[in-house]
This record gives C-alpha cells, sequence and structure tokens, in this order.
C-alpha cells in the first residue's frame, strides 16, 4: 500500500471517531434539560474563556480537576439558553460554565477574522464571556429579550 494514501486513510479514521465522540458528548450534554425549556443551542460552539471567568461560575472541584496549568479556558461545547440561565459545557476537559441570567448586563456582537462573535458582559461590563457560534444576532435577539 502506498504510504501516502495509509496516512490519508488514518487521518479520515481518526476524524471519524472524533466526530463521532463529539455527538456522542453533544446528546449527553443536551440530555441534562429533557425537563427543561430549551430557548437555544449550540452543539459547536467554541468557547473563547479565561480561567478567571471560569472560576465565576463553575464548581471549584471541577475546575480544579480539570486544570492542568495549560488549560486558557478554550474549547468546544454545548451552548443552552434556558429563561433563567446560560449553560455552556465543554466536551472536554468537561467543564460547565453557569451564567444566571440576572448577571448578565449586556450583549453583543464582536467581529473576529471573517466570524461574528457573540460576547455575553456581566458585572456592569467589567467581565465577559465569548463564543463563537452560528446566528450570533439571533443569540443576541433572545438574551436581550431575557435581560
Amino acid at each position: 500500500m502506498n504510504p501516502v494514501f495509509a496516512c490519508i486513510l488514518f487521518v479520515f479514521f481518526v476524524v471519524i471517531a472524533l466526530v463521532g465522540l463529539a455527538k456522542k458528548r453533544t446528546r449527553e450534554i443536551l440530555s441534562k434539560f429533557t425537563d427543561k425549556e430549551i430557548l437555544q443551542k449550540a452543539s459547536n460552539a467554541y468557547f473563547f474563556g479565561t480561567p478567571e471567568i471560569l472560576c465565576k461560575f463553575t464548581d471549584k472541584k471541577t475546575l480544579e480537576k480539570a486544570y492542568d496549568g495549560n488549560f486558557y479556558g478554550r474549547g468546544n461545547g454545548v451552548l443552552v439558553l434556558l429563561k433563567d440561565e446560560l449553560y455552556f459545557e465543554m466536551w472536554s476537559p468537561q467543564i460547565k460554565l453557569r451564567i444566571p441570567i440576572d448577571y448578565i448586563t449586556k450583549i453583543k456582537i464582536k467581529p473576529y477574522l471573517w466570524f461574528e462573535l457573540l460576547e455575553v458582559m456581566f458585572n456592569d461590563g467589567t467581565d465577559s464571556a465569548v463564543w463563537r457560534i452560528k446566528k450570533p444576532k439571533k443569540w443576541q435577539e433572545s438574551l436581550q429579550k431575557l435581560i
């Protein structure tokens, strides 16, 4: 077998396996909300966070377990909007971020390269969390109605 073809085939199977794991993890996360009304969900949200933001809205035990000194609070996961909170859970490490709607003071769209990002501000705009998601303007509208 040609070595180049073997490498391409290997990469193909690795990608297929990772997509399968991401879908499985998304189903696990969304299964937590079967008894709640989901207003919006993004199953492939990329979180641009910092350890400081995670410390404010994540339980300390989970954060200590996931933090290895190289973790900067960024990663893919599921973003869910409920009527009383904005919930994000990373696929890996399994970090949960829960922002009560009452804490949110402003929502805006930020340009970043060729994307638009959703920025959620709290503490009078001194802190924020940012996600790359599909249709961020729709999310902005939904959040504006709740705050």
